[in-house]
């Protein structure tokens, strides 16, 4: 039947049961390792992180191709239906460039490329909330309106285990990585209003990183005058300590919704085992 479907970057890390039951479908990106390519939706990211950490080799990644987007903006559109495609950030790949070529080759068709200035969990975030509302009887142009305000109110906050394998993938300096591996630093990252990955703090353990994800949380609530949060909370093969921060963010806030997945093997390719982040909407 026609209507409203939306559709995502497997980069979300979303798993991909949980996208099926929301009626979203993951466009897959692709990784390379050891030799082999894969699409991101077939390989188990706890085993890809496990085999970074005793391997020399560093994974490469590649966005969706024009003629996947072209496959996937048609086999949605088929019945009439319209499509609302959240990407991640124009500033980390050409895939909303790819997105918008496909798009305008399927001339007539309703397709709704969104560019939503983030990536990772946060991006995943506003996706299920896009799908809950679209769900709920929302037009197209009722939900990119909407996901464009809420996108206002949402914030990650992702802190690293090591800055090594961004050094290795050519990200940052080797003397930053070993200057912030003799000193202990975690960086803490989110993204900025055009969509950049920034530097928002730096701690020397994951509970002062959590301490410091709680401080913004409750400046955020403030500020949005929300008493409410929207919430996931996603790990690189830290699903112990990931286990920690869901109970700590349950105990501080009022969640209405909470949902816990693991880095995409696309994302934690660039930034590493042990990474963990918090991506949260100010409801």
């Amino acid at each position: 039947m026609a209507g409203v479907r939306i559709l995502a970057c497997s980069e979300t890390g979303m798993p991909q049961e949980l996208a099926e039951s929301l009626g979203i479908t993951l466009v897959p990106y692709y990784v390379t390792f050891l030799g082999e390519t894969r699409e991101e939706l077939d390989i188990d990211p706890v085993e890809l992180y496990r085999s970074m950490r005793s391997s020399t080799d560093m994974p490469t990644t590649a966005h969706p191709s024009l003629d996947d987007y072209r496959r996937f903006f048609r086999d949605a559109t088929d019945d009439g239906s319209s499509v609302v495609y959240i990407s991640l950030s124009a500033s980390y790949s050409n895939a909303y460039e790819m997105a918008n070529l496909a798009r305008e080759e399927l001339e007539g068709r309703d397709i709704r490329v969104v560019d939503v200035h983030c990536a990772t969990a946060e991006q995943g975030l506003l996706t299920i909330l896009a799908a809950q509302f679209a769900q709920d009887g929302a037009s197209a142009d009722e939900v990119v309106a909407f996901v464009e305000e809420a996108s206002m109110r949402t914030r990650v906050l992702i802190v690293f285990e090591t800055l090594k394998y961004l050094a290795r993938g050519g990200r940052i300096h080797k003397a930053q990585s070993l200057l912030g591996s003799i000193m202990r630093i975690k960086p803490v990252l989110t993204y900025n209003e055009e969509g950049m990955t920034e530097p928002f703090g730096r701690v020397r353990t994951a509970p002062q990183g959590l301490d410091l994800i709680v401080r913004q949380i409750t400046k955020d609530l403030e500020a949005h005058s929300s008493d409410r949060l929207n919430v996931v909370i996603d790990d690189a093969d830290a699903r112990e300590w990931a286990e920690k921060v869901r109970e700590r963010i349950q105990q501080e806030f009022t969640v209405s919704q909470l949902w816990q997945w693991t880095v995409s093997p696309i994302v934690g390719s660039h930034i590493g085992p042990g990474a963990w982040g918090v991506a949260y909407h100010c409801v």
